[in-house]
């Protein structure tokens, strides 16, 4: 059974249980993600949607965080449905984070909305101010393994991004990118008729 089938099954149950979560103090969940980033399963993946909806600005259906998912300034999160998060990824929303729907990033990826100055000389740089700008990821969108998304970035509709890219600030999209920085590889090829398997 795919997801977004089991989550349809479960959606009156998940209803619910949003509605209690909803009047728990936010900063306790918060401060509980530890305990809910690595349980394994579809209950595990349950929970971490629950928390994903009483935490985010916005959260759509069939949203799965997988184990090891590290979240910072929820409150910048934007989510759309049928997303996947896979294992061990990163994501800080100070800037913001926006993520369309039917978006899949794979396993060590990280999606960063801020990034350190430097033009204070008098200060280490790791005490420069910050500066921050939203991170947005149109709908129909898979990112490969081990990607870094810097501020500022926009990954527009129907984008691959391959392993291990770093996508920096300013718009890509409609294509399939790949490198440090991330580059134009290639263009999807169109959907070629079937050909008969008897010749007439």
């Amino acid at each position: 059974m795919r997801g977004r089938s089991a989550f349809a099954m479960a959606k009156p149950i998940i209803a619910a249980a949003a509605a209690v979560c909803s009047v728990v103090p936010k900063p306790l969940f918060r401060g509980t993600w530890w305990l809910v980033q690595g349980l394994p399963g579809m209950l595990g993946a349950g929970i971490r949607y629950l928390y994903l909806k009483r935490l985010a600005r916005h959260v759509g259906d069939n949203v799965m965080l997988n184990t090891g998912v590290h979240v910072k300034h929820w409150e910048g999160l934007e989510l759309g449905s049928n997303i996947t998060v896979q294992q061990n990824c990163y994501l800080d929303a100070e800037g913001g984070i926006t993520i369309g729907d039917e978006v899949s990033i794979a396993h060590q990826s990280s999606i960063l909305s801020f990034e350190h100055t430097w033009d204070d000389p008098e200060l280490p740089i790791k005490s420069n101010p910050r500066r921050t700008a939203p991170v947005v990821i149109g709908d129909d969108v898979w990112i490969g393994c081990g990607v870094r998304i810097l501020s500022g970035a926009v990954i527009g509709r129907r984008t691959v991004v391959a392993a291990g890219a770093v996508v920096r600030r300013g718009e890509i999209g409609g294509a399939i990118y790949g490198g440090v920085p991330a580059k134009r590889l290639a263009d999807f090829k169109q959907a070629e008729s079937p050909k008969p398997l008897i010749a007439s």
